[in-house]
């Protein structure tokens, strides 16, 4: 008798709970009381940029750390500015919600407080940082 060979499993792992950025998920940082600009990502990026560039290195990525990654942003802007919105990959995920009672059962971020309860740690760590007060 043969043995058969198995084929190894691959499985799309997605949040199954999926939002819209602007239309969702801003405002419910609003809600959560963060006040701020929208800007588009090249905007967002060419200030990032300027303020990198005129700000000391070790205080502008510790005070911002996207400045850390201001490569991958860039090329993430490029990529955006090159595609459209219709190549957006959905994958399938039945299979890995089928296996998984923790992605089946995911909590909807906007709906169940996720987004309120990251806003309000990330604050709370923000004033509590030391050098908040500087």
């Amino acid at each position: 008798m043969q043995k058969q060979a198995t084929v190894p499993m691959v499985l799309n792992l997605t949040n199954p709970r999926v939002f819209h950025w602007t239309r969702d998920l801003i405002p419910a940082l609003r809600g959560s009381g963060l006040t701020f600009d929208v800007v588009t990502p090249m905007t967002w990026f060419e200030k990032l940029v300027k303020y990198s560039e005129t700000t000391d290195p070790e205080t502008a990525m510790d005070r911002n750390p996207a400045v850390k990654l201001i490569d991958y942003f860039e090329k993430l802007v490029q990529d955006q500015s090159r595609n459209s919105q219709s190549d957006q990959i959905d994958f399938d995920i039945d299979e890995a919600q089928n296996c998984s009672s923790s992605l089946r059962n995911a909590p909807d971020v906007l709906i169940d407080g996720v987004v309120e309860k990251c806003v309000r740690k990330w604050l709370e760590d923000w004033y509590n940082h030391p050098r908040a007060s500087e």
